[in-house]
């Protein structure tokens, strides 16, 4: 706890760090959805550009544990146990 109390967070720079070579996964995957396997999509995604925003990379994160669900509901039911 006292380690991420001591962290200090620039959300402007962070956000200034975000490129859309970032989002060629969640286009690969995008792809997939439409038929393509990903080796090919994810090929096709580094060389083409897309306007996926990092919010919605983060809100098609649905897997538990992504970072649009942490599941903290569950872990506090696992650790009031």
């Amino acid at each position: 706890p006292g380690l991420i109390d001591a962290m200090n967070f620039n959300p402007e720079v962070m956000k200034s760090a975000i490129s859309p070579e970032m989002m060629a996964t969640d286009y690969a995957l995008e792809q997939v959805k439409k038929g393509k396997n990903f080796r090919d999509a994810y090929g096709t995604a580094k060389v083409t550009e897309n306007n996926i925003s990092y919010q919605d990379s983060i809100r098609n994160r649905i897997s538990l544990g992504g970072a649009a669900n942490l599941g903290i509901k569950s872990l506090r039911k696992r650790l009031d146990n």
